[in-house]
């Protein structure tokens, strides 16, 4: 009785030095982050996704306008992306085009590339508030530097009977007391407007905190938002007549040739399946709906295999990398570079599918996803077999 009691009191004191430790550390953290007027940084982010990784190193500035709200300025080789305390710049480095908001509010983490650290501070805030989510777990070592590891679980329930959840793990420096290493891992339902995919996935955002800098005089008020010379809107760049959508090829019509690679390095076109009955699924990187069609097209992958009926999914991204990323994925063949051919099908968003019959000629046309999607292409497609 005596050992089970003092093995309870034992817990109960380790309970109460880890909850101690924890908020000591985030504390410390936050306000060494709130006594800098400016820090700049580099992030090194790797974002696993369903889509396809996410690689890249964005350089960071954060401070504080005279009046006192936060400013930013993020740059990839890509984007280049400032907050000036109300309005939000985004210029499109290699297109040359750019997106302005006005009185912009930063309500979520889709601005930039990185998770910087004024929303890891917000997080750390929002831990002490809820120190039975928190736990302090055993110190480590990263990029050669000794860190506090503070795991968050910001949430964790089931939605349709599915478990969700949202699991930070923040590793702070034991000398300066700022992150060297964030992860956050979620697994959640994909959605496309108000309907939702039925199997989760997982989401993995990394990103390492390097090259600090602060209260560096000259870069205090670089984040301005000026539009540069030569840059034209958004809409002028969509606008203009090699980026102009065209409406897709309607039922009736015949379907353009087309030869593609997978990527084993096999050959297929058109004229390889005359007399078939064809299902185009057109789909690529960084698209959630894609993702939702996954396991639909897995399914239809499986149930014509072998009959006459031909599923060719087909990756628009560039990079061959792309398509053998999204190849290992999904787990069915994927044919890469496909972008000149969804030009050819009159593509203007994804996932596009293109049902075509024996004969070559285009019957159905669906773009997007929803819940009746696989009923719906099996009935077509059973219906033209």
């Amino acid at each position: 009785m005596r050992r089970s009691l003092l093995l309870a009191v034992v817990i109960g004191l380790l309970s109460i030095s880890n909850t101690k430790a924890q908020t000591v550390v985030l504390k410390k953290f936050i306000n060494k982050f709130d006594s800098y007027k400016s820090i700049s940084y580099t992030s090194v982010i790797n974002n696993e996704m369903p889509w396809g990784d996410e690689n890249g190193v964005v350089q960071v500035y954060q401070g504080k306008s005279p009046s006192g709200k936060l400013q930013f300025e993020e740059v990839t080789d890509r984007e280049k992306t400032i907050f000036d305390g109300e309005n939000l710049l985004v210029m499109y480095l290699q297109n040359k085009y750019y997106q302005l908001k006005n009185n912009y509010k930063l309500e979520n983490d889709e601005v930039g590339g990185s998770k910087k650290l004024f929303r890891l501070s917000n997080m750390a805030t929002k831990a002490l508030n809820r120190p039975e989510k928190v736990k302090m777990l055993p110190d480590t070592i990263i990029n050669k530097t000794g860190c506090y590891h503070i795991h968050v679980i910001v949430s964790d329930t089931l939605r349709h009977q599915k478990r969700v959840y949202n699991i930070n793990d923040l590793y702070i420096s034991k000398n300066s007391f700022l992150p060297v290493y964030f992860v956050n891992t979620r697994q959640v339902l994909i959605g496309q407007g108000d309907v939702e995919s039925n199997d989760p996935v997982i989401l993995v955002q990394r990103n390492k905190y390097l090259n600090y800098s602060f209260n560096k005089p000259e870069i205090l008020n670089t984040a301005a938002v000026k539009i540069p010379a030569g840059y034209i809107t958004s809409e002028e760049f969509n606008n203009k007549p090699s980026e102009k959508k065209l409406p897709l090829l309607t039922s009736g019509t015949k379907a353009p040739d087309w030869k593609l690679q997978d990527t084993k390095g096999k050959y297929l076109s058109n004229k390889n399946l005359k007399e078939k009955v064809v299902l185009i699924d057109f789909y690529g990187q960084g698209c959630a709906p894609c993702i939702m069609t996954e396991p639909i097209m897995a399914r239809l992958h499986e149930k014509y295999k072998n009959t006459s009926v031909n599923i060719i999914s087909v990756c628009i991204d560039k990079d061959k990398a792309s398509a053998v990323t999204l190849s290992k994925k999904s787990k069915y063949p994927v044919y890469m570079k496909g972008k000149d051919m969804y030009n050819d099908f009159h593509g203007n968003a994804i996932p596009t599918f293109y049902l075509i019959d024996k004969q070559g000629i285009i019957s159905k046309t669906y773009v997007g996803y929803d819940d009746e999607l696989e009923q719906t292409l099996i009935a077509e497609i059973d219906k033209i077999k």
